[in-house]
């Protein structure tokens, strides 16, 4: 590893040596750069971004929805950042990645001839995960595809549900809020633009049916969003996020607002829409 941090830049590139590409800084380095999380700080680590998802609407867009809080947002578009180190202090992971390959999203390189994959989660960073939600009690938000998860086994088994694929981009239709849960109390149908509609099936009995979506062109109802105990940790998911209109719409903000909360075991404040924000 330190091999490739006092290596040539150019050379890289010019040689497009896969292996050193793919992992560009030694993971030390990386759990040096994130400082440990301070007394009372609340300290939320998020992974998205790839190539079928926009991580750069993503990013703005989410801290744009937190920014009326004094939470610390850590944001990563590559998953060799999300370490146990990384992780182990967090309050709140949110995630929207599958378990397909070849994840490439936004990067800072520049002319690149040969570009590596970047891997899904490793083993490693997948029992980390499911640690600190298990047995430390840290929240996870679950996005969009990261419902896919539940299709590796020790995902499904802390998030009770199985993944339906979506159909065609259209308008989602949002219907059918609980109103004894405390994320989704209050609200009423609407509708998501250019988006998926993504869907699950509930297989725990401990897993709370949150509200369904029907796609408008292909009449598809699925559950939309749920959430479960796991542990001494919570897991809600919210399935729309394909496309920025989610990201954007101020009802569906509310939604990712109430659940993160909600994860973290926190009162849930009332939610006012943010300014535009240049970051």
């Amino acid at each position: 590893m330190s091999n490739v941090k006092n290596m040539n830049r150019r050379r890289i590139l010019k040689t497009g040596i896969a292996s050193m590409i793919a992992a560009p800084f030694p993971l030390a380095d990386i759990d040096a750069a994130i400082s440990p999380k301070a007394k009372g700080e609340t300290k939320v680590i998020y992974l998205g971004g790839d190539f079928w998802h926009n991580g750069i609407t993503q990013e703005m867009e989410m801290r744009r929805t937190f920014s009326n809080t004094d939470w610390r947002l850590i944001f990563a578009h590559h998953d060799q950042f999300i370490t146990p180190e990384v992780l182990k202090d967090a309050d709140l992971f949110i995630m929207l990645r599958t378990t397909a390959s070849n994840f490439l999203g936004y990067t800072a390189d520049g002319l690149v001839e040969n570009r590596p994959r970047c891997r899904v989660l490793t083993e490693e960073q997948e029992d980390a995960i499911i640690d600190n939600v298990v047995n430390r009690g840290m929240g996870f938000l679950a996005l969009h595809a990261t419902c896919l998860f539940a299709s590796k086994e020790n995902f499904r088994k802390i998030m009770g549900i199985d993944p339906i694929m979506h159909g065609p981009i259209q308008t989602v239709h949002m219907q059918k809020f609980n109103q004894n849960h405390p994320i989704t109390k209050g609200f009423n149908d609407f509708d998501v633009e250019h988006d998926e509609n993504f869907g699950i099936k509930i297989v725990s009995d401990r897993a709370i049916n949150l509200f369904e979506s029907t796609g408008r062109d292909d009449g598809r109802t699925d559950i939309a969003g749920w959430c479960i105990e796991a542990g001494k940790g919570r897991i809600a998911g919210l399935l729309a996020g394909h496309s920025h209109t989610a990201w954007r719409h101020p009802i569906y903000r509310q939604l990712h607002w109430r659940a993160a909360f909600w994860a973290m075991k926190r009162e849930i404040p009332n939610y006012k829409e943010p300014k535009n924000l240049v970051f």
